[in-house]
């Protein structure tokens, strides 16, 4: 199980709800699983074209902040756990 916790500052959007199961081996099939569940982060986290995430959202996994061009692509295994919060809010 992989789970997605959301920042106070994207509940608005998630309705109240913080945190979320979700599958992939990458942070990328993760958060698109996430906006799977809930459509209305999509415009939230993911640039137009949507393969990349937009400059103001910040990731961790297991608390280290994911930094770079290919962190879509960083491995996730069973047991991780992905934090997201809007930078400057």
């Amino acid at each position: 199980m992989i789970v997605v916790s959301i920042s106070k500052n994207l509940t608005r959007v998630t309705k109240g709800d913080e945190a979320f199961e979700v599958e992939g081996e990458t942070l990328g099939d993760c958060l698109k699983d996430l906006a799977g569940i809930v459509p209305r982060l999509n415009n939230e986290l993911f640039t137009s074209s949507g393969d990349r995430l937009l400059e103001r959202v910040q990731v961790k996994v297991n608390r280290k902040v994911v930094e770079g061009q290919d962190l879509l692509a960083t491995k996730i295994k069973d047991g991780d756990e992905i934090d997201i919060a809007l930078k400057g809010y």
